[in-house]
């Protein structure tokens, strides 16, 4: 989660810098997908088998540049 706030944090400060002028970095689309998964753990014993759930979270975000 630092990842990602940190780099929307660092887009929004480059995109302010106006590093090209008369052009602005806009985004454009986002897409967001989770994965779950389940993973049996065997311990060798019956009474000691658990279950692992795991969830995966990606953030994708595309920009492009507009003139303004």
């Amino acid at each position: 989660m630092r990842k990602i706030m940190f780099s929307l944090a660092l887009i929004h400060y480059l995109s302010a810098c106006s590093m090209y002028d008369g052009m602005s970095m806009k985004p454009h689309k986002t897409t967001v997908s989770t994965t779950t998964s389940m993973t049996d753990i065997d311990k060798g014993d019956d009474d000691k088998d658990q279950e692992k759930s795991s969830l995966g979270l990606t953030v994708k975000q595309e920009f492009i540049w507009k003139d303004n």
